[in-house]
């Protein structure tokens, strides 16, 4: 789901706001690895999901990828669940 999604980040400066849509997990398609992560959730604006991306999939993706960067962040280790959510 993070792959395909796009979230919204927002940068604001005097006289000049920034809005740019860009997927949370972006992959190489000919490797199949992962080349970026766009994660910063205190500059993210309002969700504008694809049609054929239901909110509740995303909803549980996102949280998933929250949670094993707070994880990881704290050292513990993640669920294999929560991996498994993202990759949908």
């Amino acid at each position: 789901i993070l792959c395909q999604a796009e979230g919204t980040f927002l940068k604001e400066r005097d006289g000049a706001d920034m809005v740019s849509p860009k997927r949370h997990i972006v992959t190489d398609t000919t490797r199949g690895q992962v080349v970026e992560i766009n994660w910063s959730p205190p500059f993210e604006g309002p969700l504008e999901l694809h049609p054929h991306i239901h909110v509740e999939d995303y909803v549980r993706a996102y949280q998933a990828m929250e949670f094993m960067l707070d994880d990881r962040w704290d050292g513990a280790s993640n669920d294999e669940n929560n991996e498994k959510a993202i990759a949908q």
